[in-house]
């Protein structure tokens, strides 16, 4: 799936995965307060694939980088808990 605002592309983060459909989500901030076309197109071998339940949310797109980089911290925290306790 592409996406484009006033032609500009949207960069798609995957938010989660079920058997039979995807969430993503894309961050928009920049262009807050204007308005303008917004466009998704879908590959032509993409089948049945639907577009629908486009929502709009002011709560930030976790970055891949932040989720990782927290459970790191959280598994080093354990790890050194663990090892005070012996």
């Amino acid at each position: 799936m592409q996406g484009t605002f006033n032609g500009q592309p949207l960069s798609f983060n995957t938010i989660s995965n079920a058997a039979s459909y995807a969430v993503y989500g894309a961050d928009v901030t920049a262009y807050a307060g204007q308005t303008g076309q917004l466009l998704f197109t879908l590959p032509a071998f993409a089948g049945s694939s639907t577009l629908d339940n486009i929502q709009f949310s002011t709560n930030p797109v976790p970055e891949p980088g932040a989720v990782a980089l927290a459970a790191l911290g959280a598994g080093l925290l354990g790890f050194t808990l663990r090892r005070k306790a012996s």
